[in-house]
């Protein structure tokens, strides 16, 4: 039923309980697990510059941490992308159609903003913007 599971991954805490439900999951029905860090350019398109290197050198030690962590008890595959764009939900959606994902599983909060609460969750987009299903794990300690 699910081949390929894409779980894009924020570096929070909840994202990361996505990732290891994911990979549970995944183990359980020998699919492979797609992860997706996207790094959002800076706010000026002239700008290229060290912080954002920076950013998506952290992204990228972040995201092989958790894959490696995630990895040390299962056989699952895991492969992982890191992608700069914005908005993230359009990334995450793109890449999705890119790798034929046939489930999406993230977490319903992440590393959010005020931004976030005033036009709503890259969680909340992915799923009124997509016909992937989406399974979204909750936050137990603020869900």
């Amino acid at each position: 039923m699910y081949g390929t599971i894409l779980v894009p991954l924020d570096g929070s805490d909840p994202s990361r309980r996505a990732l290891a439900h994911a990979v549970s999951l995944a183990d359980e029905i020998n699919a492979t697990v797609h992860v997706l860090t996207v790094v959002e350019p800076s706010r000026s398109s002239l700008t290229f510059g060290i912080d954002e290197v920076e950013d998506i050198n952290q992204a990228i030690t972040d995201l092989v941490e958790t894959i490696v962590d995630s990895n040390s008890w299962t056989d699952v595959s895991i492969q992982s992308d890191v992608r700069r764009g914005h908005p993230a939900y359009e990334v995450i959606l793109d890449y999705a159609n890119e790798i034929d994902a046939d489930l999406i599983v993230l977490s319903r909060r992440g590393a959010s903003s005020l931004p976030d609460v005033v036009f709503g969750s890259t969680a909340d987009r992915v799923t009124r913007f997509t016909d992937i299903p989406v399974t979204l794990v909750p936050d137990p300690r603020t869900d």
